[in-house]
């Protein structure tokens, strides 16, 4: 995986735990509970996955190379 599209892939995921984190707070229906709950879950996981990608990447490259991802809130 490339960077930038590692950079990009992290933003969205960011974004996902955000946004059902936002909704979860103002859910009763107990569909939407689960639902916002396995989002959060499943994100968390690819989020988890794709910091190791990242760090692996940053572990490749030479030290003069090193590339640091920041995630934006």
């Amino acid at each position: 995986m490339k960077n930038m599209e590692l950079k990009r892939e992290l933003y969205e995921t960011k974004k996902t735990i955000d946004n059902a984190l936002r909704n979860f707070d103002y859910v009763t229906d107990p569909a939407l509970i689960d639902y916002y709950s396995y989002t959060l879950k499943a994100a968390g996981i690819r989020y988890q996955f794709l910091l190791k990608q990242a760090k692996q990447l940053e572990g490749t490259t030479s030290a003069g190379q090193q590339q640091k991802f920041r995630i934006r809130r």
